[in-house]
Formats: C-alpha cells, sequence, structure tokens
C-alpha cells in the first residue's frame, strides 16, 4: 500500500532481472499499470481494485483473511524465503503511513535470520539491515548513505570511503 513511482518501478524492473515477482496486494495496481504480470499474487485484498484484481484469474493467488498477524507484504516475504529466495528486493513498502513503513523495515529482520539478502527501495531511498562487515556501493541516484541501528546492540559502525 506504499506509493510506488511508476516511472521509477518500470526503470528498475527493466535494468535488473527477477527470477520471480510477488505482488502484494495493492501492490497489483502497481504492477498493471506498468504491464507486468506477477508470478503470484498474495493479500488480503483490502486494498487492491477488484477490477484489476479480476485480470489475473491465472496467476496463483494466495487469500489472506484480514485479521493476521502479519502484514501482506511480510506474508509476500514469508512465501519468497519459503520457495527459496536468496535476494529480495521490496518496492512500494515506504510511503504516507509512517507505521506501515516502519513495520516493513522491521519484517527485513526475518530476511536476516534467514541469510536472505533483503532491501526495501524506492526512488529516494534503498534500506537494508546488515549484521556484519559489509561494504557499501555508494549509488549515483542515492545521494547520502547512513548507518542507524535498529536495535540498541549495535556496534563498531563506521564508514569508510574507498
Amino acid at each position: 500500500g506504499g506509493n510506488v513511482n511508476k516511472e521509477f518501478l518500470q526503470k528498475h524492473l527493466e535494468e535488473n532481472e527477477y527470477n520471480k515477482i510477488i505482488a502484494a496486494d495493492r501492490g497489483l495496481e502497481s504492477l498493471n499499470k506498468i504491464n507486468v504480470k506477477p508470478d503470484h499474487i498474495i493479500g488480503d485484498f483490502d486494498s487492491v481494485n477488484k477490477k484489476v484484481l479480476q485480470q489475473y484469474k491465472n496467476v496463483p493467488i494466495t487469500y489472506l483473511k484480514p485479521e493476521k498477524d502479519f502484514t501482506d507484504t511480510h506474508m509476500a516475504l514469508k512465501h519468497a524465503i519459503e520457495h527459496g529466495a536468496t535476494q529480495i528486493t521490496i518496492v512500494g513498502a515506504i510511503g504516507t503511513r509512517f507505521d506501515h513503513s516502519i513495520a516493513n523495515i522491521h519484517i527485513l529482520k526475518e530476511a536476516l535470520e534467514n541469510n536472505v539478502e533483503a532491501e526495501i527501495i524506492n526512488e529516494n531511498n534503498r534500506i537494508k539491515l546488515i549484521n556484519k562487515d559489509t561494504k557499501i556501493k555508494k549509488e549515483e541516484e542515492y545521494k547520502y548513505v547512513s548507518l542507524i541501528p535498529l536495535t540498541t546492540n549495535a556496534t563498531r559502525s563506521y564508514i569508510r570511503r574507498f
């Protein structure tokens, strides 16, 4: 349900190759706008246009109950991990609802615990959790690099230019 810049999404999908694309609830509308068919759809479908959902009857769909302990995005991440993903990119997880944005950052911890590299991206941000020595290459499209601990257990953080 986060904000997705259509041009950013289209460019990102053109420049990167993914084995599988999972649409979580309203994320289906973002893919539909750029004519990308997902490999799987997951959600309780409380925020997706029902007419858009009807267009994808031939795509595997996991229907979730609205009353659940996990968000649609979290369930999509779990699905990807359970099906052997080694890298996950989440687009549209940052938006106008801060509670959803912070919850989505926290679900990255599950990927980290399963040794799956995962990130949340949009046209302004690339968010990753790390728990070991990591080299981060500053990319042209992102102006800043910040290291922010998710817990109080963070130690030895530093930035060195190469």
